[in-house]
């Protein structure tokens, strides 16, 4: 932020004029490690402590010491410094409190978008009733909702394990020779490892052409599926991705922005439920 920073410079400038990081803190009256933390901008300090400081630059810039008096016009200016430097103060604390706020309220504006994306959506899902009994009913009930998003009969979910690999965990539509080659993660170039790697969607439009399966072994696996797009939805919490919803298709062709918007709400709600399951 850039009321931190000048907090920051203002120590820095104070720490510089005193020397020590220790002879400073005692005239600021805070332990070292607390200066040391307003210093690196992992904290903001108190706006007495700041003004401390302040006092500091000033009595330095203006030669003021303990036993010399004071000049009469070194001392009004002085106290209108102080006064500006404390109006400063507030008005960086406002600024961190109006930024808070505006932080707060996009936050609760995206909630109430995914929550009205997610009522135009008909599935058990997102019945504030449906308690599920396990994680695999949870991921039974997230597959479904994608397939049934995404018009297609074929999909899977993903979870990573401790290693970063991809394992299917639930699929529709999927044969033997197609999980035996995907379970797993060995190929780094799918659409799902990137998700899970960039925590984006990946969308692929036609797996002939695309750079991450034309010319690969992948795409004769695809190939003899009979799937030629797909779409890779990450499963996000604020810790990291879970793993990955994959929705396939049998012709080349991208979803609807309303399809992958309505994916994106089925992604965040299967990875809420998870992590309460």
């Amino acid at each position: 932020m850039p009321g931190r920073r000048v907090y920051v410079r203002t120590l820095e400038r104070a720490l510089r004029i005193i020397g020590n990081e220790e002879a400073l803190a005692e005239l600021l009256w805070v332990r070292p490690a607390t200066l040391r933390r307003y210093l690196s901008g992992e904290a903001r300090p108190p706006d007495d402590v700041f003004l401390k400081a302040v006092d500091i630059l000033f009595n330095n810039a203006w030669g003021v010491t303990r036993q010399a008096p004071e000049d009469p016009a070194h001392a009004e200016r002085r106290q209108r410094a102080q006064d500006i430097a404390r109006s400063t103060a507030e008005l960086l604390r406002t600024t961190d409190a109006t930024l808070q706020a505006t932080k707060e309220l996009r936050a609760e504006t995206a909630a109430l978008r995914d929550a009205l994306k997610a009522s135009a959506l008909s599935h058990r899902l997102f019945d504030p009733e449906y308690r599920p009994k396990d994680r695999q009913e949870v991921l039974q009930a997230g597959l479904d909702a994608a397939l049934q998003a995404a018009s297609t009969d074929r999909g899977d979910i993903e979870l990573v394990d401790g290693g970063g690999a991809l394992h299917i965990e639930v699929w529709r539509g999927f044969s033997d020779a197609l999980l035996k080659f995907f379970d797993g993660g060995s190929e780094r170039r799918s659409a799902c490892a990137l998700a899970l790697a960039e925590h984006r969607q990946i969308v692929v439009a036609d797996v002939m052409s695309h750079a991450l399966y034309a010319g690969t072994p992948m795409l004769e696996v695809l190939r003899a599926a009979d799937i030629r797009a797909l779409c890779a939805t990450p499963l996000m919490t604020p810790a990291g991705a879970l793993g990955v919803i994959s929705t396939h298709f049998h012709e080349a062709k991208a979803p609807e922005e309303e399809q992958l918007e309505a994916l994106d709400v089925i992604a965040k709600r299967t990875s809420a439920l998870l992590q309460a399951a």
